[in-house]
């Protein structure tokens, strides 16, 4: 069980509204490197957007069902599409430049490695690490010491040389070789994201991180408005109600 450091709340944190821009409610949101925002819709449509909010460019599918989005690499952006069993990769123009048939049935989204792998869970509970060019499996992990049958798995990926795995109440970490890390706490509906060295998710009232390394936690209270989901960028919040994406400038530093 991992010891983990709860920091002070910000509670002078102070929230300045640069934009808002309609936006019905995403499927799923990603953002890469640059900054750059990428909203999927519930037909599958992925449009990116400026660190302003300007809209971009939009890629369209040839079937219609919503991904789950989610950065890799500098550029790039992975949408998984569950239906198809297919992870698709786009690049910063969202030209789609590879896709990915998944082998057997899975728990949870696929996500690409560092190496070019991808990371699967299956039907029976076991982690794989699979090389999808030569269509080899090359690593296997057993979750049943970990993860709770009656659990549900919301989200794999890497991040920074390890790979976690977001269930019920928790996000489960682990090496590359599929060895077991820790646990760090997360019952919340939202989705775990990334910035710099921190996790994040948000509550109905705050914005939590925990530092990958130290295991110290901060959080941030959030703009008094109802939240579908958040993006955290270099000094910017990009908070998402039903209808618009207020975008706030006054980011805490770590």
């Amino acid at each position: 069980m991992s010891l983990l450091l709860i920091g002070p709340i910000a509670y002078a944190q102070h929230w300045q509204l640069i934009d808002s821009l309609p936006q019905t409610a995403p499927h799923s949101i990603a953002q890469d490197l640059t900054g750059r925002l990428y909203i999927a819709d519930e037909q599958g449509s992925i449009t990116q957007y400026s660190a302003r909010g300007d809209s971009l460019r939009t890629y369209h599918p040839q079937s219609q069902e919503p991904p789950t989005l989610l950065p890799w690499q500098l550029l790039r952006i992975q949408a998984y599409f569950p239906f198809q069993q297919t992870l698709r990769v786009l690049d910063q123009n969202l030209t789609e430049v590879s896709a990915f048939s998944i082998p057997e049935p899975l728990l949870a989204n696929p996500t690409l490695s560092a190496d070019q792998h991808l990371w699967y869970i299956n039907s029976e509970w076991i982690l794989n690490k699979y090389q999808p060019v030569l269509e080899q499996t090359v690593l296997t992990a057993s979750l049943q010491w970990y993860i709770e049958p009656k659990s549900s798995i919301r989200l794999l990926h890497e991040y920074q040389n390890r790979l976690y795995i977001q269930v019920d109440q928790e996000v489960i970490v682990f090496d590359l070789f599929g060895n077991y890390l820790a646990r760090l706490p997360a019952d919340v509906a939202s989705p775990m994201r990334f910035f710099q060295e921190e996790l994040y998710y948000f509550t109905d009232k705050h914005l939590v991180f925990i530092n990958l390394y130290t295991n110290i936690v901060r959080q941030l209270p959030l703009p008094p408005i109802k939240l579908t989901d958040v993006l955290v960028s270099e000094e910017r919040l990009y908070a998402f109600a039903n209808q618009y994406v207020y975008i706030y400038s006054g980011l805490s530093a770590p």
